[in-house]
């Protein structure tokens, strides 16, 4: 029974690794995207580097979680005056239609019809004074935030970081929701630029597979031990 029940839980425990190497495989192409790493595997990896040093041994019952690996994805020419990209730690500050604020790190911006900033899911993009507002399609974006239009200051991104980065939650679209810290120590705006997915995808295919085949693994323990329970159970029912 035991053993049943230890490959029904590493067999969960893969199921969850399995959705969550999956979805950053399909997110391997939008712009900011940052990957997930499932907590308890992450741990599994620490403890197993510290066996083989001789420095642990056992085992012990984790929390499983995902959590949001902040690492830096590659930046990429556009040459669009719209996309932005933050090289560094740091997230635009959003808002959509009903006053919700979130945060992200896709920078394909446009310029809605009523003169906005905005995501390509129709967020306003938020600078320190509120929506920003380009009437005037000439803009130029400085490294420090500063937005301006022949030469006029128009505003200043707002750009946040996490108070705790170990409690960034997704929400979909891109968008991002924390407990934010309004400090300067940011990193810096690329105008012209996207920042890609800090997905490999290589890297991630590899593992699925590797994920796939330990799960199936797992199931086919948890057949043998239940087919060898049925014959137990049938051998002590004919013993008269």
């Amino acid at each position: 029974m035991k053993q049943i029940l230890a490959a029904t839980s590493n067999m969960l425990a893969r199921m969850r690794e399995l959705q969550v190497t999956a979805n950053n495989i399909s997110n391997v192409s939008t712009p900011g995207f940052k990957r997930d790493l499932y907590f308890a595997n992450v741990i599994e990896e620490a403890q197993q580097n510290l066996a083989n040093k001789g420095l642990f041994e056992g085992s012990v019952k984790l929390q499983e979680r995902n959590i949001v690996d902040l690492a830096q994805g590659p930046l990429n020419k556009t040459d669009n005056p719209m996309d932005l990209a933050i090289n560094g730690d740091g997230f635009f500050a959003i808002q959509d239609n009903q006053g919700n604020e979130y945060y992200t790190r896709n920078g394909n911006f446009t310029i809605d019809k009523e003169g906005f900033l905005v995501t390509n899911t129709g967020d306003k993009v938020l600078g320190e004074g509120g929506e920003i507002y380009l009437p005037d399609g000439d803009v130029q974006i400085s490294k420090d935030g500063n937005i301006t239009s022949r030469d006029n200051l128009i505003d200043r991104l707002r750009i946040v970081v996490p108070e705790n980065p170990k409690d960034i939650t997704k929400l979909g679209l891109s968008r991002y929701q924390f407990t934010p810290n309004e400090t300067e120590d940011h990193g810096t705006v690329l105008q012209g630029f996207l920042e890609q997915s800090n997905v490999n995808p290589i890297e991630s295919m590899i593992k699925l597979v590797s994920l796939q085949r330990d799960f199936e693994s797992n199931q086919k323990m948890v057949q043998s031990f239940d087919e060898i329970n049925k014959q137990s159970a049938n051998e002590i029912g004919r013993v008269q």
